[in-house]
């Protein structure tokens, strides 16, 4: 499990950790022939409400761990390890970036060209060849600093980069100004949301 935690599995170990689970269930040893199998796995491991077992299926299991950390590293930046650098497989990237939205507050803990804060969706998507656009060491930066008065418009200390964001804006077919809409939390800090649900 801690391994599950800091690395991708390799296909061939998760592979081999699947056959000892199918061996212990089915015939209660380390080892199953194809005849004590009586139903497909890829059924055993479906949740107990679609009709499986809700045993785990290991791939996944591997992939919502290695999520975990990323989504720790966002919420809880005071641990000792946030700082760390995290490798990441592209999928585990993906499904992160999928299932995490941010409502907008100060934009101390935002990434403001790769979190999706706008439209449900990141600047990155919605116009990837404005952001491609962009230098890299200005695309990882954060939202420091105050929103004016108007919730409608940004203030951005990224003033140069400011016309290609407008830009973009106006590609997208659900804007109809260069003003983005923006999500506004009541309180000044930003808050993070995993699928529907909102965490501090």
């Amino acid at each position: 499990m801690y391994h599950a935690m800091a690395l991708d599995l390799p296909h061939w170990a998760i592979k081999a950790l699947g056959k000892i689970c199918k061996g212990y269930l089915w015939c209660g040893r380390g080892d199953a022939q194809g005849g004590h199998c009586l139903i497909a796995w890829s059924k055993v491991t479906r949740p107990k409400e679609l009709g499986g077992l809700g045993i785990s299926d290991l791939q996944r299991l591997n992939m919502a761990l290695r999520v975990r950390w990323l989504w720790l590293k966002k919420v809880a930046p005071d641990k000792a390890w946030a700082s760390l650098p995290i490798q990441s497989s592209e999928g585990v990237k993906a499904l992160y970036s999928l299932a995490m939205s941010t409502e907008i507050g100060n934009g101390s803990s935002m990434l403001f060209w790769e979190d999706r804060w706008l439209f449900g969706q990141r600047i990155q998507d919605l116009s990837p060849l404005i952001f491609g656009m962009v230098p890299k060491r200005i695309s990882n930066k954060r939202i420091v600093g105050n929103w004016q008065p108007q919730p409608t418009i940004l203030s951005l200390s990224l003033v140069p980069h400011r016309p290609l964001l407008e830009l973009g804006f106006l590609c997208h077919p659900n804007s109809s100004s260069a003003s983005p809409p923006l999500s506004m939390a009541k309180t000044s800090k930003s808050h993070c949301r995993w699928g529907h649900a909102r965490c501090v």
